[in-house]
């Protein structure tokens, strides 16, 4: 539908007509200026306020408009501290000499007595003439801006002093696991320059048995975005291999990994030697009471599972006492010690060796029968009796051993003390029956 356009039958009409529309077109401006949060604000070329915005009367000076319009910045010393007003008026300047444009941060002290950061957008307005007339500004509050760049910058700092200055060997890598930073404590850890490690890929210095089980932890980090207490082997310096314990974590834009290193190999041999002294007898070496126990019943399982049989030997040596009491007690030592060299000597790989306690020994035969364990009870009673020991006293010394062995009833029985008892009261008979000899049950 087309609107007819308007007719005025008189020219003053017209006039209060237009006056009118310029009237409504100004409130609405002067409405849509006040509605923007963002201060805003004019000023002649001498620095008169000519108008500004509520955001900006209120916000910023705290005083009302009509209190505002007139002045210059110089006139509210109590809002605007003189070395401020010097340095605004100065830049105002600038500006209007350059007829064009501006932008610059500053800390204003507000109306509510905070004190916030405000980017400055000025342009100048100009006359037909070219001449500038004035200067418009808009201020954009960077306040919680700025404060997340402190952040982000407290927090670069903070990690950088990490990075740099810690005793973590921490090193970031991209998607396809290649360096892309190391640590000093990195570079000390793995005996490699800076320069090496950024040319090579974590994968690279992964042992081959552990390259699966890191691609599948990185896998899992992309997942999830973190993995910790990871464990693998790792070549160094000259491929050298240190075993480590690493944490993987995402980080974003760009996306990388970052992963935390600590080199756990004395740690590691540590706690084999532990486990080494928790399960042997640290005189002979052999296994103990407690580990044989553990170890007899894993084997029972496995030969009852492979239909194969399993026999004991069980043996001491003979007049044990009397050796003491002629020789000492290292003397009794040394004894025990050769004994127990011989039997690693003389074992197959899969028989176990245990010291049970004091001169007593036992030897679990997988996969041997009565007769079987019989021989080899032989075999070892006889190199046993062509034993000597050299003495402090230049002396040779001899002694002996008795042998009980028992098979073990895979049928019915569930655990090994059975065939102990068996085995043991074999060897109370060797020994009662003369001694040096091996007896079965």
């Amino acid at each position: 539908m087309n609107r007819e356009k308007p007719t005025y039958e008189t020219l003053e009409e017209k006039i209060k007509a237009l006056e009118s529309s310029v009237a409504l077109n100004n409130s609405f401006l002067e409405i849509l200026f006040d509605a923007i949060p963002s201060p805003i604000f004019y000023k002649d070329k001498n620095g008169v306020y000519i108008n500004c915005n509520d955001a900006f009367s209120n916000n910023i000076l705290g005083i009302p408009k009509g209190e505002i319009m007139g002045k210059t910045l110089y006139e509210f010393p109590e809002k605007i501290p003189k070395e401020n007003a010097d340095i605004y008026h100065q830049k105002d300047n600038e500006l209007l000499q350059s007829h064009g444009t501006q932008m610059y941060e500053s800390e204003v002290k507000c109306s509510d007595g905070v004190t916030r950061y405000y980017n400055f957008y000025k342009a100048t307005f100009m006359s037909e003439t070219n001449e500038a007339l004035g200067i418009i500004g808009i201020m954009m509050d960077m306040t919680e801006i700025h404060k997340k760049e402190e952040e982000l910058q407290n927090e670069k700092e903070t990690f950088e002093a990490i990075f740099n200055g810690g005793k973590e060997s921490i090193a970031i890598l991209d998607m396809e696991s290649n360096f892309l930073d190391v640590n000093p404590a990195y570079i000390e850890m793995t005996g490699m320059s800076k320069t090496q490690l950024l040319n090579t890929s974590c994968l690279a210095l992964t042992h081959v048995d552990d390259i699966e089980s890191t691609k599948k932890a990185i896998e899992e980090v992309l997942k999830v975005g973190y993995i910790k207490n990871f464990e693998k082997d790792c070549y160094i310096n000259e491929n050298r291999v240190i075993n480590i314990n690493m944490s993987i974590s995402i980080i974003n834009n760009p996306k990388r990994l970052l992963i935390n290193v600590r080199d756990v190999t004395d740690l590691k041999k540590t706690e084999e030697k532990l486990k080494l002294l928790a399960s042997t007898d640290p005189m002979t070496k052999l296994y103990n009471r407690r580990s044989f126990t553990k170890i007899s019943e894993h084997t029972l399982d496995l030969s009852k599972r492979e239909k194969q049989k399993l026999s004991i030997i069980m043996l001491d040596i003979d007049k044990f006492k009397n050796i003491n009491d002629s020789y000492g007690h290292q003397v009794g030592d040394d004894v025990i010690i050769t004994l127990a060299d011989k039997l690693i000597e003389l074992q197959r790989k899969s028989d176990i060796t245990c010291r049970y306690g004091g001169e007593e020994f036992v030897i679990l035969l997988p996969n041997t029968s009565l007769d079987g364990a019989k021989i080899v009870a032989e075999k070892i009673r006889e190199r046993i009796e062509r034993l000597r020991i050299k003495l402090p006293s230049n002396e040779d010394l001899s002694f002996t051993i008795s042998l009980g062995i028992s098979q073990v009833d895979l049928e019915n029985v569930n655990n090994i003390e059975i065939a102990l008892k068996k085995a043991d009261d074999a060897l109370y008979e060797a020994k009662e029956s003369g001694r040096n000899k091996v007896c079965v049950n």
